[in-house]
């Protein structure tokens, strides 16, 4: 579509007519070339008023002789379409004050001799008319972002598209013709009075032509792309609709992690591998957080001077890229979208909002805590990776100097070339734990010829891959897939969080899901797991998923429910729950009997009358969690293969014995209790071992 203006450009001003130079601003020859701006339109409704302005305050063109020998057989109108697309009255209003005309040309007729004398104004592009684009992939937010440079909201690329009869655009598929009515392109515009005073008298002119929507976009300078950010989904999926974001009871979690609080680690390093972040600027009285961030969570130097305090390292090249989005092309003023905004949601994800600050967990300095997060700036706030970061990736985390229990939060979608430079990165750092995200395309991982990395790298002993599941046990439609590299399901459907540090937002997608286990994995870590046990622990704490959800043939979401048979796409079977994870200094037991359900915690002092798990030789001494369905199926985790579930029929004799110290509430709210229970092995639906006896079996 680009590729196409540019070329009609061309062909008007140049190519058709012979020349072979470049147009001139009308600046003179002695005078020091000022500074220019790229500036985009991404709504086709500039008023008049906007246009004249820019046209006034911007630097205008003239065409030579040489460079355009036939320009007089050209049109007034046609020259001016060229260089703006669909043009209004504030275009010809300057370009009579610039030409000091007391009145118009006739638009239509060939300009002659006059074509040489005339100061062409500066303009924003934007062509009305009725366009459409063959989809390419499965995203009508790819074309929208083509189309006028920002990758909008759902509810902006609805209307957008709305006249391409396609009811919800997260059905689109390759093949499908999405109809609009414009398109802009960036330009080049070189102010008068300097970029910052042009900038902030365009953000005033800008803000009077829409409430809801910025008029222009700071284009940032193109680069060389090698692989994604896996984005939030196009709009809200329809198995996440209605849908709670809610992970767990935040008293629930507060207790779990105070449960037997001993040996809590002085520092767990976070790092948010994303395309930058929103809530944080710099200015000359240092660095200034959004209301949703607290600055005690990010590891700032305090010794540093203002302009050079920073929340993660720079990733050198032509356009350095800096963790602060602001500094990466984005006019002072930019509102993030779910697209530019992602780091910023995602990082607001792993902290959570300053009311969930207890200070229980983070304890009550205003200035420091033990949980400390940096960001490595992936991209500059857009969905496209340059090619320049995977190469720095391992500089980066050497910079950083993170502390023993640290873990790496990667959103991140790359094709098989960066294999290997992903594995040595990590393998380099096997007490550090990578959480990734598996994707929101519905592929099946484990398939080949089917490769995105890092996600296909879950085999690796510190790389958990998670899937998305709705909150309700079942895996969404949407997420990648594939039993051999997912392990884990984590809820992603309408998770809270942040796109500019103040106001919240919900998004839906495997990349909250990585998030939030980063979150609880942070918690357990300061409880004293050991990162290297870590993902074992996040994984053998949960509960086995319900189901999974799909699309009919007439594209309504059903749910397929697991089975004994059932084929789970997700290795373990299982899905977060974080509660349970965060009791990680006591062996939990939860039954059924003819009182009801009951989940303890305590020391086993019996466990080892069960059946064998998977082979004769490896005796129930050895599960290190055993797990139960609603229909009596029952699966257990042996301590070499903790990862791949074994199915196991239970024997009346079989049993266990706890020593109790705690009782979960219906809530999930741990409370002190005592007591031995003896409980028959085929009414217990969930076990799992501290983490000392894990260790144990080890």
């Amino acid at each position: 579509m680009r590729d196409h203006v540019t070329l009609a450009l061309g062909a008007v001003l140049n190519l058709a007519l012979g020349g072979s130079a470049s147009p001139q601003s009308a600046t003179t020859a002695d005078t020091a070339a000022p500074e220019a701006i790229t500036l985009r339109a991404i709504r086709d409704d500039l008023t008049p008023t906007l246009t004249r302005w820019v046209g006034e305050n911007a630097e205008s063109t003239t065409f030579s002789r040489s460079f355009s020998p036939r320009l007089g057989e050209e049109t007034p109108g046609h020259v001016a379409a060229a260089m703006c697309g669909t043009v209004n009255s504030g275009y010809w209003a300057a370009f009579r004050s610039l030409n000091q005309l007391q009145s118009l040309p006739d638009l239509d007729a060939p300009m002659g001799e006059q074509a040489f004398g005339y100061r062409w104004p500066a303009c924003l592009y934007v062509r009305q008319g009725q366009f459409e684009e063959v989809i390419r992939d499965q995203f009508a937010s790819h074309v929208y972002l083509d189309a006028t440079g920002s990758p909008g909201l759902p509810n902006t690329r609805a209307h957008f598209f709305s006249k391409s009869g396609i009811a919800n655009l997260g059905d689109v598929k390759p093949g499908d013709v999405l109809k609009f009515g414009f398109y802009t392109l960036p330009v080049e515009i070189t102010p008068k009075a300097g970029v910052p005073d042009f900038m902030d008298s365009l953000g005033d002119k800008a803000k009077t032509v829409s409430t809801k929507a910025k008029s222009v976009y700071v284009a940032p300078p193109p680069r060389k792309v090698s692989g994604r950010i896996v984005t939030v989904m196009d709009v809200t999926p329809p198995d996440c609709v209605g849908k709670s974001g809610a992970l767990y009871d935040p008293k629930a979690l507060l207790e779990a992690y105070r449960w037997r609080l001993s040996y809590p680690r002085a520092k767990v390093d976070v790092v948010v591998v994303d395309n930058g972040f929103f809530g944080a600027r710099r200015d000359a009285a240092g660095l200034q957080f959004g209301t949703w961030f607290d600055k005690r969570f990010f590891e700032v130097d305090a010794e540093a001077d203002s302009d050079t305090l920073t929340i993660g390292p720079t990733l050198e090249g032509d356009e350095p890229l800096k963790p602060f989005n602001y500094e990466n092309g984005f006019a002072q003023d930019y509102a993030p979208d779910a697209f530019s905004g992602h780091g910023t949601h995602v990082v607001g994800t792993v902290t959570g909002d300053r009311a969930s600050h207890a200070a229980e967990i983070y304890g009550a300095d205003p200035d420091n805590t033990w949980l400390k997060v940096s960001v490595v700036p992936f991209a500059p706030g857009t969905a496209d990776i340059p090619e320049q970061s995977l190469g720095q990736f391992d500089k980066a985390l050497l910079q950083l100097k993170l502390a023993p229990a640290a873990i790496v939060n990667m959103s991140l979608a790359y094709n098989g070339d960066v294999k290997a430079k992903l594995e040595d990165v990590i393998q380099f750092r096997p007490k550090t734990l990578f959480i990734v995200a598996a994707g929101n395309d519905r592929l099946p991982l484990e398939t080949s010829g089917v490769e995105v990395y890092p996600a296909s790298l879950g085999r690796m002993a510190n790389v958990l891959t998670v899937a998305a599941e709705d909150g309700a046990g079942n895996l969404t439609e949407f997420t990648n897939r594939g039993a051999s590299v997912v392990t884990l399901a984590v809820a992603g459907c309408n998770i809270d969080s942040t796109l500019n540090g103040i106001t919240s937002a919900s998004q839906s997608g495997t990349s909250q899901s990585a998030p939030l286990a980063v979150r609880i994995g942070a918690l357990a870590a300061r409880k004293g797991v050991p990162v290297d046990h870590l993902k074992r622990r996040l994984v053998l704490s949960g509960d086995l998923l319900l189901g999974m959800l799909s699309k009919d043939p007439t594209g309504a979401i059903q749910l397929t429910k697991f089975t004994a048979q059932s084929s789970v796409p997700v290795g373990s079977r299982l899905r977060l729950n974080p509660v349970i994870a965060l009791l990680s200094n006591d062996d939990v037991v939860a039954y059924r009997d003819e009182t009801g359900a009951h989940v303890v915690v305590g020391q086993l002092t019996q466990h080892d009358q069960g059946p064998p798990c998977g082979e004769d030789t490896r005796d129930f001494k050895g599960v290190l969690a055993f797990k139960r369905a609603d229909d009596q199926t029952a699966f257990c985790y042996w301590r070499f293969e903790w990862d791949r579930p074994q199915r196991v029929t239970t024997r009346p004799a079989d049993e266990l014995t706890i020593e109790v110290t705690g009782e979960l509430d219906a809530n999930g709210v741990v409370a002190p209790a005592s007591g031995s229970r003896t409980v028959k092995l085929d009414k217990v639906w969930n076990l799992v071992l501290s983490e000392s006896n894990m260790n144990l079996n080890d």
